[in-house]
């Protein structure tokens, strides 16, 4: 892919102010059980998290990675530099039955930045980023229209778990982002250099398959 690269200048022409902002702690923090989080593709179709080929479509419009299993160890998802570009979610890897806290650190332009969010266990995921949530895969719903399904992470209140809940929640990849057609998603933007890395609290039981992978959804510019 080639890289243009872009001034600050000319990225805040391009974008304003208002669209895309530089600092990841800013991203919402989820907690969200796979078989609720799903991507839409080829011709709308909806593929769920749990599906092997999640990571195929995620591929495609960014990068995954097979984590280690250590625990505490950082895994990099992403690192790029020489150019300006957007990203619109990550998430972390599945753990294996008990809590955690999955843990992000950005490199954005050289600023080094961290987020945690929250994994309930087994099934589970912490992400970060903007939802669409669609009502058993078909009707489009705004997010906070299905909050009462869902709870806040009692041990940290910025984090929503979102489980039980009869409504699946798409994922924006950055183009669907930017279009905005399901309301104002948020993006991170960078100018010069980008790099991403994940780590869990607890070991991951395995890392065979598909749900120990991380994923970041992103492009260059």
């Amino acid at each position: 892919m080639a890289v243009l690269g872009a001034a600050q200048t000319d990225f805040e022409k391009i974008f304003g102010g208002s669209r895309v902002f530089h600092d990841p702690r800013l991203f919402p923090r989820w907690d969200i059980l796979e078989s609720l989080m799903t991507m839409n593709h080829n011709n709308n179709t909806l593929t769920i998290d749990a599906a092997a080929g999640y990571q195929d479509v995620t591929n495609n419009h960014g990068a995954t990675l097979l984590c280690a299993a250590t625990a505490d160890s950082y895994n990099t998802l992403v690192d790029v530099s020489g150019g300006a570009g957007i990203m619109s979610y990550a998430y972390g890897p599945h753990l294996t039955g008990a809590d955690g806290t999955i843990t992000f650190k950005f490199t954005v332009d050289g600023t080094v930045y961290t987020v945690a969010t929250h994994s309930s266990g087994t099934n589970s995921r912490g992400v970060l980023g903007g939802f669409i949530a669609w009502n058993n895969g078909s009707t489009a719903e705004m997010l906070s229209q299905l909050l009462d399904y869902n709870t806040l992470v009692d041990s940290n209140e910025s984090v929503v778990r979102i489980a039980y809940s009869t409504a699946y929640n798409s994922i924006a990849p950055p183009n669907m982002a930017m279009a905005g057609g399901w309301g104002s998603l948020p993006i991170l933007g960078w100018t010069d250099s980008f790099k991403l890395e994940v780590k869990s609290s607890t070991a991951i039981g395995t890392t065979s398959g598909s749900h120990h992978h991380a994923g970041v959804s992103y492009y260059l510019l």
